[in-house]
């Protein structure tokens, strides 16, 4: 017996016959795909995976969103960083002068406002 009648229990010479037989026969010419509207709709699921797809996207959506979310934050503690420091050295801080530090992307993230013993790099 050889390792392929173990595993199907199809010898090799059934095998070949089979074949033989398949080509002959060719079946894959007279094949119509489904003709009733109800074969159609089961055949049209074939592909259907339970939702991966959409539960995937949704995902993606959710991280984006997400990112954005931690985009604004990033940007409202830059403000308020931007104020405080402002109005410790003394500075202006009126919605001119914020407005065009967004505008020429003069704030830096939330995460660059790190003080160094007192230094500070960014009034």
């Amino acid at each position: 017996m050889t390792n392929n009648e173990v595993k199907s229990g199809w010898s090799d010479e059934r095998r070949a016959a089979f074949s033989k037989q398949v080509h002959e026969w060719k079946p894959w010419l007279k094949s119509t795909g489904p003709r009733s509207i109800s074969g159609k709709k089961i055949v049209g699921q074939n592909s259907y995976r339970g939702a991966q797809r959409e539960n995937r996207r949704a995902g993606l959506r959710f991280a984006n969103e997400i990112g954005k979310t931690q985009d604004r934050l990033d940007l409202l503690m830059s403000i308020c960083e931007w104020t405080r420091r402002r109005i410790a050295a003394g500075l202006s801080y009126g919605d001119d002068d914020l407005q065009v530090a967004i505008d020429n992307e003069a704030l830096p993230p939330a995460s660059a406002w790190n003080d160094s013993e007192g230094e500070r790099s960014w009034p």
